[in-house]
C-alpha cells in the first residue's frame, strides 16, 4: 500500500543517533543535543521548548529538529478483519489513542474483509453526504507539534481480492473538539476505481497541528459513478497521513 507522512516535531532530546540531517546552529550550555533522523524534514510548527531557560525557543538556537513517517488505517491485521491503526516507529512516541475506523450513520455497518464495502452512497456533493452521515472518521492524539505532509488513499483490484469500486468523489474535514467545530480541507477529492493494478491518489495538505489536542478525521464519501452491483457501493480501503 502507498504511505503519506506525518511530519513531527520532537519537543524532548532524543535517545539515539541515526543521522544528523541539519545543522545545529549554536550549543547550549552542557546540552547535548541527538537527532532523530529517519527522513528528517524541515516543518511549519516548531517546538517551543526552552530547555536552558534564557527567553530563545530551542528551535532558534538549535535549528528544526524533526522526523517523518505515517499513521495509517489498512483493515488488514486480524485477517483483514481490525480497524486499527497503524503507526510508524519514527513518530509512535508522538502519537498516542489511535482511534479505530467509526463509521457514519448513514452506511449499513460493513461486513467486508480486507477493504471496507460501504453503502448506500447515494448523495452527489458533500454537504448532502454530510447531513445524512455518510463519513468514515479516525483520531488521533498528539504529545508533540505536527504538520500533515499528504492524505493518501487507494483501493485494489478484483484480481487481488478487491471490489475494485471506486469512481467517487471525497472530501475531508478535520476537528479538534469532536466536531462541535470542523475545518474543510478539500472538497474535490477523487478514488478512481481499480483495473489493473492498485489505484492510489493523494492530496498534499500541509495541515498545522498542535501539541497536546486529539484530532478527529471525517472522509465524506459521494458521488458515487462505477458500475458495481449493487448500485451505489464504494470500496475506501488504505488510507493514510
Amino acid at each position: 500500500m502507498e504511505q503519506g507522512r506525518l511530519k513531527m516535531c520532537l519537543n524532548g532530546l532524543a535517545i539515539a543517533i541515526f543521522k544528523v540531517s541539519m545543522l545545529v546552529k549554536r550549543a547550549v550550555g552542557a546540552l547535548l543535543l541527538f537527532f532523530i533522523g529517519i527522513a528528517a524534514m524541515p516543518l511549519h510548527a516548531q517546538s517551543v521548548a526552552d530547555s536552558d531557560g534564557d527567553g530563545i525557543p530551542d528551535a532558534q538556537e538549535l535549528g528544526s529538529i524533526t522526523t517523518s513517517d505515517s499513521i495509517c488505517w489498512d483493515h488488514n491485521g486480524n485477517n483483514g478483519t481490525s480497524y486499527a491503526a497503524a503507526i510508524g516507529n519514527a513518530i509512535s512516541g508522538s502519537i498516542s489513542n489511535p482511534s479505530d475506523i467509526i463509521f457514519g450513520p448513514g452506511y449499513t455497518t460493513p461486513t467486508s474483509n480486507f477493504e471496507n464495502v460501504l453503502n448506500p452512497i447515494e448523495t452527489s456533493n458533500w454537504n448532502d453526504a454530510k447531513a445524512t452521515g455518510d463519513y468514515v472518521e479516525v483520531s488521533f492524539t498528539l504529545s508533540d507539534s505536527a504538520v500533515i505532509d499528504v492524505v493518501k488513499h487507494g483501493i485494489v483490484p478484483q484480481a487481488w481480492g478487491g471490489t475494485a469500486a471506486g469512481d467517487y468523489n471525497i472530501a475531508l474535514e478535520i476537528s479538534s473538539d469532536n466536531f462541535a467545530t470542523s475545518t474543510l480541507l478539500f472538497d474535490d477529492g477523487f478514488q478512481p476505481s481499480a483495473t489493473s493494478g492498485y489505484a492510489g491518489a493523494s492530496r498534499s495538505l500541509g495541515t498545522d497541528l498542535t501539541v497536546g489536542n486529539t484530532y478527529a478525521f471525517r472522509f465524506y464519501l459521494f458521488n458515487e459513478q462505477n458500475s458495481y452491483f449493487p448500485d451505489n457501493t464504494i470500496a475506501f480501503d488504505d488510507f493514510c497521513f
